[in-house]
């Protein structure tokens, strides 16, 4: 029998892009990272100098690796080795590596790809690979159990370069890791999630090696056999494999385990002899080749255990001798591991879990996401004490960080200490002991080759070792690992498998393949012959030839292959004599491949194959008959044909790819040097071929399912077979030539052949026909339609008469009978009722139905000839038109007696199986069905089918019984059970209870079934209860399932919010970033006029006023007039006064802009941050002449603090989503050395938004070392707000250098600013928040009273520092007060009452007197203290400590005074704070109301307040009018501010009134000069702000326009007449107007008590007189607010659209005292209340399908909602418009109306569809179908009509082809065009919604399909059916004696009626 040979295709040159790429490479530019010393800087020298003579240039270290993709960065990574691709993404990437250069690119073909990146690095390129990395979920690993490499984590998909000593880390997320390696790496090996490094051996190593090999070579049987010893270069080998599990991690040692379970043995892989050659990650494999014994052994690679750890720690000072024993091989076959081990410190640490961020003191991280990692050199590592060259240690060594220091014999691998900077002092540097570094990875034997018959390759050394090893699995799933042996060219095939338990494997024998060169492929390889032929093989089974069109084949004879061809100049010239082709003439060479003809992309595929017809003596490995011995000449003759022929020979396999559609695709080596890439054909192109092959799989014995799978693609693949055509004329061959039918004399064959013969693929392999005919031939030509014509052109002119035969017009089929040697003669009946199994489970997807017919001839066939009447009767009712092959059925080959000796498994059943009569006896009479046969994983479509229309029929039957009662699968002996049978039980177990559908839905969901497309892709008649259940869930889905289920029942909405964490970058930065156009002018706002603000605010332009309010980088107008009497030089000086007030507002808006800015901006990367500019100068009109304050005095650095403001709003617009890292910020650096206060304000921003921690502690220091004063602020402050609570020790250490207090008495003084010390003063309050720190609490209550110091700013600006104290103290005993923490012995409160209302001062410790030695000789206090001073900072931290603890002591100490004489001793300014702190203390009984504020009045106030014209007169009323005004004044501003605080963010509206009647009273007292003369403009003025203040929080967020006018109004107050409106006063109505934008109305305040104290700090009512005031109160504190603002935005977004809508929502707020609401109604997009306050939150409106937020369930999702945006995907109703096209609901009103109107009518318009729903796909359906003139289409336009009214109006658009397929069904009826298979789905439409109506089973008010509808489609086809019985009775008679004829619509009467099988056993 002629050998099987396949043809490749779509052969190409192959270049790799990255070679080409790099002749436009700028080349390596080499950066100076790092100072070299002299001696390197040397050898750096010397090694960039090369003596070659260039020829080699740029082609030394170039290799290349293809792989998959795997889509965006997803995907399963192929194996490690060189381009063996394991399917990912239907392109590949190229990895090229050139010298120092790494190309890494994409495409399908070399042609197209494009770049992705390129890295160029300092050092040759060793390797560069693709590899995962895995940040676990848990930085501990509590199940010490648990080995697997597996971890539950983030997903890092890695692209690593990997030079001599350094591994260069790039991810998908674009971080960059260095990892610094403390060794020289030779290779390194991708694994599971890690890195295994070889390290390269030292030339000792290296010499020892080679005597070992020496020695094994010369006397193996001594050495094997005795304990002889050899020569040893050290005591105490090192280790030489690590593994990295991550780059933040340390490189480990890896460990192997050896031996048996009762006498394993654990130690370090030291043996030099070993060397790694193969890595895998599924499984975690690893091969290593034992060098001196010449054997190769697999090891499983897991995790170590710590006890394993330590053991191997333990066990490694058991060396004694100085000649160590070398060690056997471990493993089974020797007996013993290793004794080579080396010695171990042993520590007593508790072993810690895996963490990949556990980073050495040695390592620093970079900034950003850049983690450099510099781990120390070689000689730094304990296992390495010597240089890189150098020797190993000598036995019982210890590592130092200097040579000369005395090494402690505690040797051991360790991690790296703390190495100092200063070379110089290391050696007079004590090291204490390392910790010893436990190992991460263990490598446990599985298998290794005997040594005995390893015992031939113990002289071949190193030419032993494998070159390729690769994982390979055939197509019946044995799996194998093949491993190259090149200098013996055997391709071992070692068998395994896993084991019943799945834990582990269990390997077989080794089988050889003779091979050259090999390449994996799917389910197959390709290897290189030894007579270089490609062959193609699977398994251990060869499967054809292959042929490469445009190469020649090689004729090489096998027994001539063992001479090695010698390769001169890249062709192979072996001698004529030993290869055998002195035979071969000129005309057999083809001359050089370009002249064969490779192909190009312009030349089709179909010319590629040289005239293969012609010669195909170029196909066969013999010589033709037809060559001569006249032609055979001599070999000098022809040497230079026989160097043509073999320059296009293949020399070697480089690569191949398997691409995720099926293709594969190698690089091929021509032995003249040309790269080649041709396709490797796939299995088939047909889905149900595919099935079937699958099911042969399953059910038929290994070996035979095997020779099916090559036989077929052998048949299919042959040369000149054209794949483009259908496969299954091909198929069928194949399948009946295995069985045994001679396909020559088979009709069946012939119909389905186009050209009436075999195919080209096997009458290429036809043996020669002989010339004498038979009397077949004779029939044959008789009846064909040739000699018809013949006979009627030619008869009447030659008088022949017609030759009449037995079958006109038909050939006639002679008699034979199956060769019952054949491979599935025995097989057929199984082979049949599977391949049966395949066509049921077709018939439930409706784009395989067009396959079925020509399956159904093949099936029937068999079924004939098997005499299976139930088969037959089955094909023929399914397609009539087969009942032509019927009549056929004595022709058969199986004779009775064959039919007889088959064999009957016993699973075939003689009823053919029906799927949907089975699936019909389910919905009618249940009890009546028996299971399904199944096979599994091949008709997972039916089993699904099953099971979910179990669950929605049978709704009480419990789900574990569903699989064993419903479905009976097929299991052959000597096939392992299918693993989904076991996770299916398991599906069905985890059902909840719940509602049928509910369930079903879930089911769907397990089954993964998991959108709406897979269901479109079922049958109709499937897909129709499954959409039953879904809608049904529709309404209100359970909020406990799974993503996926929320996406199968059409609630896009709910899956896209479940999914937001998947789509967060994206999705914030599409909705922050409009567009990356930037605006002419820059404000600083061009953010915040977006879609949101006009969808909140569309009925006026209330953001556009908000800008220009806030705007202040424009030149102001000057609007004076200049009076007669002022001359031009005064009236100059006039305007710029007034510019001067005017820039006193100016410099105040920047704190408003950075609130309503906050976080709605996303920088880009490559761009520095834009700070709109801070204009001080104007215009006057109307010339518009230039205005500045140069002719005027003003307050020198007059705009530092405004500066400073206009940095933190403009740091305050970076989104907390950004991506901020280290480079960014420095990159934002000024150009210079100076610092600016802008910069200073920006770093201030990152630490408030949380991204100061990005900075690198490097680029912190040398911010600090500046020594600028804002700089210093922003940075303690941000970095302390960052941190707070965390009591962060190396953020403490960099406070307590700016604070002296905290430092030892002993320590230096530093030469800190006064402002920088109340800064971190306060940064230590954030720091220690809610901690209670006895020490901290200690330390800040002494600092309130501090003593004025010798510095000149101490003694002048006390008050700041005081309150900063103060309000940290707070911050640390927030609400602590009625707790003890440790604390009571601190008499803090009294102590605080004492700093508040004035006393003696209290004796100070000597820890105090040692830090306050150095006191003020400027300012003499005495011994009273200074409340003018401690006062405000000890009433807010009283206030704060007892925060809502309702203490009744402290809150009486806080209530103003109630008689003149007391409130004449405090400050009016104290009683506001002294109030504050008293509504904090009593925080439940604060209320909004305008009785609530009064009560905090005392009498005498409230009855003398203002009121000086009313008691003027009466002589006996002796009070002082102005101290009772300021008290009332101040009294009620801290009342107000209480109020506000208590209610921020909440919109409440009694509060609302109450603050707006008090603002109103007090801009009223300064209309009135009666009354404001009473208390002074200036305490009005900063009461009022204060109470302004307190209204825009309340309506934070809100944006509200009454309060907005009343800011517009305080802002206008500029000029003479306000002299009182002061700089602070602008402050605060800038920040009161942002506040009802907060962050462009997505924030708003919280009011948790962190929150609070945040607040405090941020509004406290102390306000600067000018610019640079901090004497009271530190500006930079204003932007405190930051840490009280939360995102409470819901932002409703259409799931299909896209694009923001609005959308009621209904909230329920739990009980409280705050909202006396129960619910609240609302329109989205809206500010919600706190979440805390929230018990549930709702969609609402009969418009968008509801979605609930509930407390027990959903909660965390509202919470994640809110964290990203507020983004709330909402999903439409059908047939509803949205808000913004019909606001009051009047159209969909009139439509509804409408529709019902027109219920009666035949058709519908458009006009009345557009009403209510603006869907394009419901509007062309409409006007296609519905809305038809002709009365023709009158009838269907009308059911059209019902269809779409039913499927708008009651929300079931996806029913709609549903409706169509009816329609066409029953039209199909008529006109004969439908199938049988359509019909039975209408039947099984039509039970189950009968069944539906019958059951309470659906919401009675929606029905599922019309029932008009489905009636008229039922009684259309009743009457067609009806019909044709009274027409023809005597069709049906006919059919039931057995008389089968072409009759469609009999079909569908059989089918529709129920009508059984003739023979009665149906």
């Amino acid at each position: 029998m002629p050998e099987e040979m396949i043809s490749t295709c779509h052969t190409l040159e192959f270049n790799p892009f990255g070679k080409r790429h790099i002749d436009h490479h700028p080349g390596p530019i080499h950066l100076q990272t790092r100072e070299l010393r002299g001696q390197d800087k040397l050898i750096k020298g010397f090694s960039n100098v090369s003596i070659d003579d260039g020829q080699r240039q740029g082609t030394q270290n170039e290799c290349w690796k293809l792989r998959a993709a795997p889509g965006a960065w997803a995907g399963s990574l192929n194996e490690c080795g060189a381009g063996t691709g394991a399917g990912g993404g239907l392109y590949e990437e190229e990895l090229y590596i050139n010298n120092s250069t790494v190309v890494w690119s994409k495409g399908s073909d070399c042609h197209t790809k494009k770049l992705i990146k390129s890295f160029t690095v300092e050092s040759p390129v060793i390797d560069a690979f693709w590899c995962t990395f895995v940040l676990p979920e848990s930085l501990s690993n509590p199940n010490q159990d648990n080995v697997s490499l597996d971890t539950k984590g983030k997903i890092e998909e890695c692209v690593c370069v990997l030079e001599s000593t350094i591994l260069n880390v790039y991810t998908s997320a674009g971080k960059e890791y260095i990892a610094s390696l403390p060794f020289q790496v030779s290779r390194c090996w991708v694994s599971m999630n890690c890195l295994l490094f070889e390290r390269k051996l030292t030339p000792d190593e290296l010499s020892l090696a080679n005597v070992l090999q020496t020695k094994m070579a010369t006397d193996t049987s001594d050495l094997l056999s005795s304990n002889q010893t050899l020569p040893s270069a050290s005591n105490q080998p090192l280790p030489i494999l690590f593994s990295l599990v991550h780059p933040l991690d340390e490189v480990a040692p890896v460990i192997c385990r050896t031996g048996g379970t009762g006498n394993s043995k654990v130690s370090y892989i030291n043996e030099t002899c070993q060397s790694i050659v193969f890595s895998s990650q599924e499984p975690s494999l690893v091969m290593t080749y034992d060098s001196t014994l010449g054997t190769h052994t697999i090891w499983k690679i897991r995790r170590a255990k710590v006890q394993e750890g330590y053991v191997a720690i333990g066990v490694m000072d058991s060396l004694s001798a100085t000649i160590p024993q070398h060690p056997a091989t471990p493993g089974p076959s020797s007996g013993s591991s290793s004794d080579f081990h080396s010695q171990f410190t042993l520590s007593s640490h508790s072993p810690s879990g895996f963490s990949p961020l556990r980073v050495s003191m040695s390592r620093l991280a970079s900034p950003a996401g850049q983690s450099k990692s510099m781990s120390p050199s070689l000689s730094q590592l304990p296992m390495f004490s010597q240089s890189y060259s150098g020797s190993p240690l000598p036995a019982g060594s210890y590592m130092t960080q200097s040579p000369s220091q005395t090494r402690s014999p505690a040797a051991g691998i360790a991690r790296t200490p703390v190495a100092s900077n200063n070379s110089s002092s290391i050696a007079e540097t004590y090291v204490e002991p390392a910790e010893p570094l436990l190992p991460e990875l263990c490598m446990e034997q599985l298998w290794s080759e005997s040594v005995i018959g390893a015992r031939a390759s113990l002289r071949e050394g190193i030419s032993g070792k494998t070159s390729k090893v690769f994982l390979s699995k055939d197509p019946i799933g044995q799996c194998y690992i093949c491993y190259l042996i090149p200098s013996k060219n055997h391709l071992r095939c070692l068998k395994f498998e896993e084991s019943n338990d799945r834990s582990q494997l269990i390997f077989g024998a080794v089988s050889i393949v003779p091979a050259r060169d090999v390449a994996k492929l799917k389910n197959c390889y390709l290897i290189l012959d030894l007579s270089f032929n490609l062959v193609l093989y699977t398994g251990i089974t060869k499967v054809a030839k292959v042929h490469v069109p445009g190469l020649p084949m090689s004729s090489l004879s096998d027994s001539s292959t063992h001479l090695s061809p010698r390769f001169t100049g890249g062709t192979i010239t072996p001698r004529l004599s030993d290869i055998g082709l002195s035979h071969l003439g000129p005309a057999v060479g083809m001359g050089r491949l370009s002249d064969a003809g490779i192909i190009t992309s312009s030349r089709p595929a179909s010319s590629m194959d040289i005239r293969f017809s012609d010669e195909v003596n170029l196909l066969s490995p013999v010589p033709t008959e037809s060559m001569s011995n006249s032609q055979i000449m001599d070999e000098s003759s022809h040497f230079i044909g026989l160097q043509a022929i073999t320059s296009g020979l293949v020399a070697s396999i480089k690569d191949s790819v398997l691409l995720a559609d099926g293709k594969t695709f190698v690089v091929l080596e021509l032995a003249s040097g040309l790269l080649i890439k041709t396709r490797i054909p796939e299995l088939t192109n047909s889905k149900i071929i595919m099935k079937c092959l699958g099911a042969c799989r399953s059910v038929l014995p290994r070996d035979v399912a095997l020779l099916v799978f090559t036989r077929w693609y052998s048949m299919r693949n042959s040369p000149g077979h054209d794949n483009n055509q259908s496969d299954w004329p091909l198929f069928m061959q194949c399948i009946l030539g295995l069985m045994g039918y001679d396909i020559a004399k088979l009709q069946l064959t012939r119909q389905c052949d186009p050209n009436e013969s075999l195919s080209p693929g096997i009458s290429c392999k036809k043996s020669r026909p002989s010339d004498v005919g038979r009397e077949e031939d004779w029939l044959t030509l008789l009846s064909s339609t040739y000699h018809d014509n013949f006979m009627k052109n030619y008869d009447p002119v030659s008088g022949l008469k017609p030759v009449v035969t037995a079958t006109k017009g038909k050939p006639t089929c002679v008699s034979a009978t199956i060769d019952t040697k054949a491979v599935l003669s025995g097989h057929i009946k199984v082979v049949l009722f599977a391949l049966h199994l395949v066509y049921e489970e077709c018939k439930l997807h409706s784009s395989l139905m067009s396959e079925l017919p020509i399956f159904a001839k093949l099936l029937l066939q068999l079924s004939c000839d098997l005499r299976m009447t139930s088969y037959v009767d089955h094909y023929f009712r399914d397609w009539p038109e087969l009942a032509e092959v019927l009549q056929d059925q004595d022709t058969s080959q199986i004779s009775p007696d064959q039919l007889k000796c088959l064999h009957t498994p016993i699973f075939f059943e003689p009823v053919a199986p029906s799927i949907y009569n089975w699936l019909y006896k389910l919905i009618v009479s249940p009890d009546s069905v028996g299971p399904f046969p199944n096979l599994s994983d091949v008709c997972e479509t039916t089993k699904q089918s099953i099971l979910l229309f179990v669950v929605i029929l049978s709704r009480d039957l419990p789900n574990e019984s569903l699989a064993s009662q419903y479905i009976k699968p097929i299991v052959v002996s000597g096939h392992r059970p299918s693993s989904t049978n076991t996770s299916l039980q398991t599906s069905l177990t985890e059902l909840k209870n719940g509602p049928h559908y509910e369930r079903a839905v879930l089911l769907m969901t397990k089954l993964g079934l998991e959108s709406t497309k897979q269901l479109d892709m079922l049958a109709p008649g499937i897909v129709l209860p499954l959409r039953d259940a879904n809608l049904m869930c529709r309404p209100k889905p359970p909020l406990n399932w799974p993503v996926k289920a929320y996406n199968i029942i059409g609630r896009e909405d709910i899956y896209k919010q479940l999914d937001m964490e998947n789509q967060n970058s994206k999705l914030v930065k599409r909705w922050l970033v409009e567009s990356t156009v930037k605006p002419k002018d820059e404000d600083g706002m061009e953010n915040i006029g977006d879609k949101l603000a006009r969808l909140r605010f569309k009925d006026d332009l209330r953001i556009g006023e908000v800008r220009r309010l806030l705007q202040s980088c424009k030149p102001v107008k000057i609007a004076v007039t200049q009076r007669p009497e002022v001359s031009d030089h005064d009236f100059i000086e006039e305007q710029e006064r007034h510019l001067y007030m005017i820039c006193s507002r100016t410099m105040a808006l920047s704190v408003g802009r950075g609130m309503l800015t906050l976080c709605t901006y996303v920088p880009v990367d490559t761009e520095t941050l834009p700070v709109p500019k801070l204009c001080l100068s104007g215009r006057a009109p109307p010339r518009n002449t230039a205005v500045d304050l140069s002719h005027i005095d003003t307050p020198s650095n007059m705009e530092a603090c405004s500066s400073f403001h206009n940095g933190v709003a403009a740091g305050l617009r970076i989104a907390n989503t950004s991506s901020v890292d280290s480079t960014w910020i420095v990159y934002n650096k000024p150009k210079g050395s100076e610092m600016t206060n802008e910069h200073a304000g920006f770093l201030m921003a990152l630490g408030l938004n949380g991204h100061l921690s990005n900075l690198a502690v490097l680029n912190v220091h040398e911010y600090l070392c500046k020594g600028h004063e804002m700089t210093s602020i922003a940075l303690l402050l941000g970095i302390a707000a960052e941190k707070r609570g965390t009591m962060d020790v190396n953020v403490m250490r960099l406070l307590s250098i700016h604070v002296s207090v905290f430092l030892p008495p002993s320590s230096t003084e530093l030469d800190v600013p006064h402002s920088v010390q109340v800064a971190a003063i306060l940064g230590t309050g954030f720091l220690y928040q809610n901690s209670a720190h006895r020490h901290v609490v200690e330390v800040l209550l002494s600092e309130i009273n501090r003593p004025p110091g010798p510095d000149c700013d101490s003694c002048t600006d006390r008050e700041g520092y005081s309150l900063a104290a103060g309000l940290a103290l707070g911050l640390v005993t927030m609400g602590k007060g009625g707790e003890s923490h440790g604390l009571s012995e601190l008499t803090i409160a009294d102590t605080l009452h004492l700093l508040m209302v004035g006393g003696h001062k209290q004796q100070m410790t000597a820890v105090q007197r040692e830090h306050y030695r150095s006191l003020s000789s400027q300012t003499k206090e005495g011994d009273m203290i200074n409340v003018n001073v401690t006062s405000p900072g000890a009433t807010l931290a009283l206030g704060m400590m007892f925060f809502n603890t309702e203490n009744s002591t402290v809150a009486q100490w806080l209530c103003p005074p109630d008689t003149q004489f007391l409130l004449e001793f405090v400050r009016p300014d104290f009683l506001l704070l002294r109030v504050l702190s008293y509504s904090l203390v009593m925080w439940s009984s604060v209320s909004p109301t305008i009785q609530w504020v009064n009560s905090t009045l005392p009498d005498i106030v409230s009855m003398f307040a203002f009121q000086r014209s009313r008691y003027k007169d009466d002589p006996s009323v002796e009070v002082d009018f102005e101290t009772m005004s300021q008290a009332y004044c101040n009294i009620v501003a801290g009342a107000c501010m209480a109020v506000g605080l208590k209610f921020a963010g909440s919109h409440n509206q009694s509060a609302f009134n109450t603050l707006k009647g008090y603002v109103e009273k007090f801009m009223g007292f300064l209309t009135k000069p009666l009354l404001w003369e009473q208390a002074g403009k200036s305490v009005i003025e900063s009461c009022l702000m204060t109470i302004v203040v307190s209204w825009s929080m309340v309506m934070c967020g809100s944006g509200d326009l009454q309060v907005l006018k009343t800011c517009r109004h305080l802002r206008s107050r500029v000029g003479t007449m306000y002299n009182y409106v002061l700089y602070g006063s602008h402050m605060m109505v800038s920040m009161a107007t942002s506040l009802l934008f907060l962050g462009g109305c997505r924030y708003s305040l919280s009011t948790k008590p962190d929150a609070i104290a945040a607040m405090l700090c941020a509004f406290f009512p102390k306000y600067p007189t000018h610019s640079n005031d901090n004497r009271y109160h530190q500006q930079a504190f204003r932007h405190l607010y930051v840490l009280a603002a939360e995102m409470r935005i819901i932002i409703p977004k259409d799931s299909t659209s896209g694009a923001p809508c609005h959308v009621p929502l209904k909230i329920t707020l739990k009980p409280n005292n705050i909202h006396k609401l129960d619910e609240i109604e609302v329109m989205a997009p809206c500010i919600i209340p706190e979440i805390d306050i929230i018990d549930k939150l709702e969609v609402v409106g009969d418009r968008y399908w509801p979605i609930q937020f509930e407390q027990e369930s959903n909660w965390q999702q509202l919470k994640t909602l809110l964290e990203f945006q507020g983004i709330l995907f909402v999903k439409q109703r059908a047939g509803q418009l949205t808000y913004s096209e019909d606001p009051k609901g009047y159209r969909s009103l009139v439509a509804r109306s409408l529709t019902k109107d027109q219920s009666g009518h035949k058709t519908i318009k458009p006009e009345v569809i557009k009403s209510f729903t603006s869907d394009s796909r419901v509007m062309a359906f409409v006007k296609n179908f519905c809305n038809s003139e002709n009365s023709t289409e009158y009838e269907l336009s009308a059911l059209m009509s019902v269809a779409i009214r039913d499927c708008v109006v009651n929300e079931k658009l996806e029913l709609l082809p549903s409706y169509l397929f009816l329609r066409q069904v029953s039209e199909g009826i008529a006109a004969q065009s439908c199938n049988n298979i359509q019909l039975s789905q209408v039947k099984l439409m039509k039970a189950y919604c009968q069944y539906r109506e019958d059951s309470n089973n659906a919401d009675p008010n929606t029905e599922l399909i019309n029932p008009e509808y489905l009636i008229s489609v039922s009684s259309h086809i009743d009457h067609q059916l009806n019909a044709f019985k009274t027409e023809n009775e005597t069709s049906l008679l006919q059919y039931n004696s057995g008389q089968y004829k072409t009759s469609t619509l009999l079909c569908h009467y059989l089918t529709w009626n129920n009508i059984p099988c003739p023979s009665g056993d149906s």
